[in-house]
């Protein structure tokens, strides 16, 4: 799931360019650790990976969460994703997933934080059909397409 969500974060991103120093064998841009540390602070046990688009995928530990930030090569940063639990999805997007889709389970969830706004996305399954919606704090939520997350 992180992999479709993701595709659509990236899609907007920037192909990347400089000669950068290596994180964990990944080419890590300064403009991308700079813009790490402005956004997150001096973290601590930053593991850094490639991601899709050229992006860059920074993954630590905060506030007792699982973060995984991303940004371009050129140091923009592009959001964040946290794993959900079923009981930290909403309620209200809950109770609203679970009157238009009686019978399906919440098999994954995740929020997507930008500077814009803040995402619950949720992966239903019922009977091998698989469901992916994209909802927020107030209830309402719409079907998306692995291919278009937004």
């Amino acid at each position: 799931m992180k992999n479709f969500i993701l595709a659509g974060l990236v899609a907007f991103s920037t192909l990347a360019a400089t000669a950068a120093p290596k994180k964990q064998g990944v080419a890590v841009s300064l403009k991308s650790l700079k813009a790490f540390e402005s956004e997150f602070g001096n973290v601590a046990n930053v593991g850094w990976s490639n991601a899709l688009n050229n992006m860059l995928c920074a993954s630590f530990w905060q506030d007792n969460e699982m973060v995984k930030a991303y940004f371009t090569q050129n140091g923009e940063y592009v959001g964040s994703t946290v794993r959900l639990t079923t009981d930290d999805v909403p309620r209200k997007l809950r109770n609203n997933i679970a009157a238009k889709y009686p019978g399906y389970t919440i098999v994954e969830a995740f929020e997507l934080r930008t500077t814009e706004n803040i995402s619950t996305y949720t992966k239903l399954q019922k009977d091998g059909d698989t469901v992916l919606l994209k909802g927020n704090t107030s209830g309402y939520f719409s079907r998306v397409s692995e291919d278009n997350p937004y």
